[in-house]
């Protein structure tokens, strides 16, 4: 018996009439102002060389759209940074020919993207009935990094799965990532890294729904007990306090908005599983990495007695768990769909250079075990601990513990 066939399988559909969609993360787009001459790139490189970033700032939504504040910007995406992909995409090779990437606007809600998404499948597939150099596409496999999953989890929810073979969901912030709450409150963290970008994150939905979800991300320094920061009120008071700052006002404004209208978005997304069967979950797989140091929690000091405002973030408290994600996303948030989606845990190697959270699909485990997926007919249950190695394990199960450190005990998640 060949390895793999005592696991479930389906029929493969024909590979002539398969693409391969890609689909980027948060940054992992360039945006570009397409009313420039040169097109000029306003944001580029996960290593935060960018220039002039308040164009890239969003309006309040206006009749269902979202626009910079500058009159005289126009926002377009650009190629994928290649800094991040390159070599992903490079070696991405399945048994099919046919691949794209989906470059989108990280800004926006993605929700919108998600429409974007299906704009961009059904232009893939009439573009095939147009050609005579390639067989109709009816089917797309997915392969998915940190964010990206968002997107297309929209878009199953509204379309289901009809049109998709297999997913890859890499590295995804399923149940967000606490690491949004600190570029929100200083503009800090892997999603941005400058102290003017507060003003900026403030303004973008996709931002608001990688805010986490899963249980004790924020907790007070007293007592250790949650902390809920879908509410408004529970936010550094100076953070969410309008004064006689009009275009702060304005800013605090867009948060209030965007914090509640994420919130409704996220709970409609949780429902995204509901109509998928066992047979199309089982065509899902998601790679994580969980043993890099990975800021967990947010503690909050409800009334400071130093002179600092009411709800303060205590960054320096806050918990960075060594067993805790991969460097940005905690475990607790990329392994949620464990017992319904197979779910590959990669541990670091001694000597080895091993890859955190933006630089993930560098990882040469990661690459083979996507072109061995996408090139089998075998489903991601089929899959065994022994062809990975050691490094790489099947989450089979989640524990909480309790951590103590500086009088503060804080829940934490790990496999």
């Amino acid at each position: 018996m060949a390895w793999g066939d005592e696991f479930l399988t389906t029929p493969m559909i024909n590979s002539m009439n398969k693409a391969l969609i890609f689909i980027p993360g948060i940054k992992g787009t360039k945006l570009y102002d397409a009313n420039t001459i040169n097109n000029e790139v306003l944001w580029e490189d996960v290593r935060f060389n960018f220039d002039d970033i308040s164009r890239t700032e969003l309006t309040f939504q206006h009749n269902e759209r979202f626009y910079e504040e500058d009159y005289n910007t126009i926002v377009k995406p650009l190629q994928i940074e290649p800094l991040a992909y390159r070599e992903f995409w490079k070696k991405l090779n399945p048994v099919y020919k046919n691949k794209f990437i989906f470059p989108y606007d990280w800004r926006l809600p993605n929700k919108e993207n998600g429409r974007r998404l299906k704009l961009f499948m059904d232009e893939l597939v009439e573009k095939s009935k147009a050609s005579d150099r390639v067989a109709t596409i009816t089917h797309f496999d997915f392969v998915t990094h940190s964010m990206g999953n968002m997107p297309l989890r929209y878009y199953i929810q509204a379309h289901g799965m009809d049109r998709i073979d297999k997913i890859v969901f890499t590295v995804p912030p399923f149940l967000g990532a606490a690491d949004a709450i600190s570029a929100m409150a200083v503009g800090q963290g892997f999603f941005f890294k400058r102290d003017e970008i507060r003003k900026l994150a403030r303004s973008l939905p996709a931002l608001f729904e990688l805010l986490p979800t899963y249980s004790h991300y924020a907790i007070d320094a007293s007592d250790g007990s949650p902390i809920d920061l879908w509410n408004k009120d529970n936010w550094q008071k100076n953070l969410v306090t309008q004064g006689n700052d009009p275009e702060k006002n304005r800013s605090i404004e867009k948060f209030i908005v965007n914090l509640n209208t994420a919130k409704s978005e996220l709970e409609n997304l949780s429902k995204w599983m509901d109509h998928i069967t066992e047979e199309q979950k089982a065509k899902m797989m998601v790679l994580v990495k969980t043993d890099v140091k990975t800021l967990t929690d947010i503690v909050i000091e409800k009334h400071p007695a130093d002179g600092n405002p009411d709800n303060y973030f205590d960054f320096q408290k806050s918990l960075q768990y060594n067993e805790g994600g991969d460097g940005v996303v905690p475990c607790a948030s990329s392994c949620h769909y464990f017992e319904d989606i197979p779910t590959y845990d990669f541990r670091n190697r001694p000597w080895l250079d091993d890859f955190k959270h933006p630089f993930f699909l560098k990882d040469n485990r990661v690459q083979r075990i996507i072109n061995s997926y996408l090139s089998t007919s075998q489903n991601a249950s089929g899959y065994e601990n022994k062809v990975f190695g050691r490094s790489v394990h099947r989450v089979t199960a989640l524990k909480n513990h309790q951590v103590s450190e500086d009088g503060i005990t804080h829940i934490v998640t790990e496999i």
